[in-house]
This record gives C-alpha cells, sequence and structure tokens, in this order.
C-alpha cells in the first residue's frame, strides 16, 4: 500500500515539475536565441557601416 502511495505522490511530483522545467528552459532558451540574433544584426549594422 506505501509503494502505490509512494509512485502516485511521485506522479504528481513529475506531473507538476516537468511543465515547469520545460518552460523555464524554453524561455531561457529563446532569450539566449534573441541575445545571439541581436548581436550578429548588431555586428552586421557595424559591418555595413563601415565601423568596428
Amino acid at each position: 500500500m506505501s509503494d502505490l502511495m509512494s509512485t502516485g505522490w511521485f506522479r504528481v511530483l513529475v506531473a507538476l515539475t516537468v511543465p515547469v522545467l520545460w518552460g523555464v528552459g524554453t524561455a531561457w532558451f529563446f532569450e539566449r536565441l534573441n541575445a545571439r540574433r541581436a548581436a550578429l544584426k548588431a555586428a552586421q549594422r557595424d559591418v555595413h557601416q563601415g565601423g568596428a
């Protein structure tokens, strides 16, 4: 009986934790992606203006 209870709690914990970790990881990934894209745009702008 205790095994069933711990399994149930474990499933609840996983069900609550996975979406949070997924959301945080996705937000961090897109933040890094946008930062890199902005850096590339800034570098290209410097090249086009002839300065660096």
